[in-house]
């Protein structure tokens, strides 16, 4: 068939070969004619023409079919299985467009959608190609100036691959996306078209949002933990090693009668066990926090007799360091909160000004009304802080504690059980420092 066809080819291509085909062929009916007069008998003229024309017909009409009706008719057969291999491609393109899970569309290079599948329907929000087909794609962008810049981006790459944005859904809901994006090209450079494919990645984010939330709880659980160790390994246990050996001692000025020695060892055992006492105190408190044991119950309360009672809590150990601590507190302050709570932050605040500030220093509380809020302060003026010691500060993962001015020792457990507290009652706690220049630490609860 080939060869024929390339025969075919040949004669078309050379009119004098085709010339010398068909005096070939008339020769030939010629020849046919003149042994038919020799060997028949003998025929009118116009028999011998008819006979002649007959032949002349038998032998042109294969080269004929041959010369021009067999391309013609290969040429159709070959046009008709290339249309039908192109209708074939054509709707298994539109099959794949189709059920495509990516959102696949196409739209002019000013941004109308020309077509779209499914998935992009119902990626978007959308019931039917109705909605869409002719329509602005920057109906699908949150930020209307994206398009632009992705515009210049396919101008100098000509294509877009795993480009991460926001797109907004018919019911105005965002969601995350991940798209690639190919341009094409008219003969001056302009984009024509630019077909999209666009790969919803909202539950993916969630889930990565979900991991990196349940790591950083991880790491605060491990540092809790750590913490907790560290305060049974060494600062509960130090205070105790403390209270037994000058027990000990005390035993044996007893048995001296050693009065002074008596007093002495006596009040420094009183002081170990009350750190204990504010330590354990502490520990509870905190459990209580960390397993959701711990009730909150705000009320209604004059905040200026339960910071009366701290200062008179605290009043033995401020006067073993020679502090004066002053109250600037308006009459008759309310504010909404839980009784126990805020004691044990105003506590740990004054405990700290105390450990903190050398002997003869000064602390001051205050308070203040800021709109719907109490804030309370207490100052002091003790040893200050760095900037780097204050960032520090609240964090458990840090597990920061310093001695005082008198080497009193501490676990870091207060200030972070302030910090609990007083989120528990949707307000703030920050300090404000100077290394030298004392202490003030700020909260702020509802009035």
């Amino acid at each position: 068939m080939n060869e024929q066809a390339g025969i075919t080819k040949q004669l078309y291509q050379s009119p004098v070969r085709l010339v010398i085909v068909f005096v070939t062929i008339i020769l030939l009916a010629d020849l046919l004619t003149g042994l038919l007069l020799r060997l028949l008998p003998p025929f009118p003229v116009l028999t011998l023409a008819l006979i002649d024309s007959i032949l002349l017909v038998f032998i042109l009409a294969p080269v004929v079919y041959l010369l021009v009706f067999h391309p013609m008719i290969k040429h159709i057969a070959e046009r008709n299985l290339a249309e039908a291999a192109l209708r074939e491609s054509e709707e298994k393109y539109k099959s794949l467009f189709e059920e495509d899970l990516t959102g696949d569309f196409l739209m002019t290079g000013e941004g109308f959608i020309i077509d779209c599948n499914l998935s992009f329907l119902e990626m978007f929000g959308y019931s039917n190609k109705k909605e869409v087909v002719g329509k602005n794609v920057m109906m699908i962008y949150e930020d209307i100036s994206e398009f632009e810049r992705i515009k210049k981006q396919l101008l100098i790459h000509k294509k877009l691959t795993n480009y991460e944005t926001v797109r907004k859904r018919k019911n105005g809901k965002l969601i995350n996306t991940i798209e690639n994006k190919i341009a094409g090209f008219s003969l001056q450079g302009e984009i024509t078209e630019i077909k999209g494919y666009i790969y919803d990645v909202t539950e993916r984010k969630l889930a990565e949002e979900a991991l990196k939330e349940s790591e950083t709880r991880l790491r605060e659980l491990n540092a809790t933990k750590d913490k907790f160790f560290s305060i049974i390994a060494h600062d509960l246990k130090s205070p105790f090693n403390s209270i037994i050996g000058f027990s000990n001692l005390l035993v044996e000025q007893v048995r001296e009668k050693d009065y002074k020695g008596i007093e002495e060892y006596a009040g420094i055992i009183q002081s170990s066990s009350q750190r204990v006492m504010d330590l354990l105190m502490n520990l509870l408190e905190w459990s209580r926090s960390q397993t959701g044991r711990m009730e909150f119950n705000p009320e209604h309360l004059e905040i200026v007799s339960i910071i009366n009672n701290v200062t008179e809590l605290l009043e033995n150990a401020s006067q073993q360091k020679s502090i004066t601590i002053s109250l600037e507190l308006p009459h008759d302050i309310l504010a909404y909160a839980d009784k126990d709570m805020i004691s044990l932050v105003l506590r740990n605040l004054v405990s700290n000004a105390i450990k903190f500030t050398n002997p003869g220093g000064q602390i001051v509380i205050s308070a203040g009304i800021n709109q719907n809020e109490l804030m309370i302060s207490v100052s002091d003026t003790g040893v200050g802080m760095t900037a780097d010691t204050i960032k520090r500060l609240f964090r458990i993962e840090e597990n920061y504690s310093t001695a005082g001015t008198i080497n009193e020792l501490g676990t870091g457990l207060g200030l972070i059980l302030c910090k609990e507290f007083v989120e528990k009652h949707g307000g703030k706690i920050w300090a404000e420092s100077a290394a030298g220049k004392g202490s003030s630490f700020h909260f702020t609860i509802p009035k």
